[in-house]
């Protein structure tokens, strides 16, 4: 996962206690998905202001993930 691929603009780490006092690093990515340039369109919409959520289907992770 590298900035400038995937649609990743961001990558941030942060040194966080946990509640066992004890310190770990935590990575957080940010994700810019451009609607406008989909790949398959489901169900009856004609524009993108109705839009509320999405769905993401994500695959190919070596160890679990997550994702809020």
């Amino acid at each position: 996962m590298q900035v400038g691929r995937n649609y990743i603009v961001d990558k941030r780490v942060a040194n966080v206690k946990t509640r066992d006092n004890n310190r770990r690093d935590y990575t957080w990515y940010l994700f810019r998905i451009p609607v406008d340039q989909y790949e398959k369109k489901v169900g009856g919409i004609s524009d993108f202001s109705s839009i509320r959520f999405m769905r993401v289907f994500m695959t190919g992770f070596e160890k679990p993930v997550v994702l809020r």
